[in-house]
């Protein structure tokens, strides 16, 4: 229900930087992060991409915004901990804030410290390696001096906004080059399902044709004396 809330008679900043941003960030992502996971699934089956790309990631995300929000609320709440003054100061920081106060708190922020580093490498990764597979005419393997320049020129972009107006131009340049990959996705959507309307339609040729042929088969099996 959030996710589609858009608050129109009100002046609120929520819709513009979280649900209009999040759905530009996963639109821009998604042809880098659908050709990797294309790339790197190949010889699953349909269930099993799905299981793994829709299914495990939700449950994750159930998980950890279950665990680490509601430890968030409760100290907020019942034990009067200032998260929310955390989160409104940075909220970027606002997570090593609540692990200050639990148990083994430097170790998880170590551990956080490193999921994160993990989490921008990786996507740095995925995007150099796509973007050079569609520089290269579509090569599974550029070469490293291909990487190599995407990887500058990405980063040069990222330090370029971060320094030009922080976070926010980094926002509102997600949104502004998300635009046009609305139309791409509906056009790959369509081309999804013809392909898997086609594929389902070849299966059932074969499947046909074997059936066709086994009683030819039989047919012309000449009966044991």
């Amino acid at each position: 229900r959030m996710s589609l809330r858009m608050t129109p008679f009100r002046d609120s900043q929520w819709v513009g930087g979280w649900t209009i941003f999040y759905w530009a960030w996963w639109v821009s992502w998604s042809p880098f992060v659908g050709l990797f996971i294309a790339r790197v699934s190949r010889g699953r089956t349909v269930r099993e991409f799905i299981l793994g790309t829709v299914a495990a990631p939700t449950i994750a995300a159930f998980v950890w915004f279950s665990v680490f929000g509601g430890t968030a609320l409760h100290m907020e709440i019942m034990q009067h901990v200032p998260i929310a003054d955390a989160v409104k100061a940075d909220v970027s920081t606002a997570l090593f804030s609540m692990f200050d106060q639990l148990p083994m708190g430097t170790l998880m922020s170590g551990i956080a410290t490193v999921l994160v580093v993990v989490f921008f490498v990786t996507s740095g990764d995925s995007a150099v390696l796509v973007l050079g597979m569609m520089s290269t005419g579509g090569n599974e393997n550029p070469s490293a001096r291909v990487k190599i320049a995407w990887g500058v020129l990405i980063s040069g972009i990222a330090i370029s906004l971060l320094l030009a107006g922080g976070l926010k131009s980094v926002q509102t340049a997600t949104i502004v080059f998300a635009l046009p990959f609305v139309g791409v996705i509906v056009l790959m959507a369509i081309a999804l399902w013809r392909g898997l309307r086609e594929d389902h339609e070849e299966e059932q040729r074969r499947e046909r044709a074997l059936r066709r042929r086994m009683r030819e088969f039989v047919d012309h099996t000449p009966p044991k004396a």
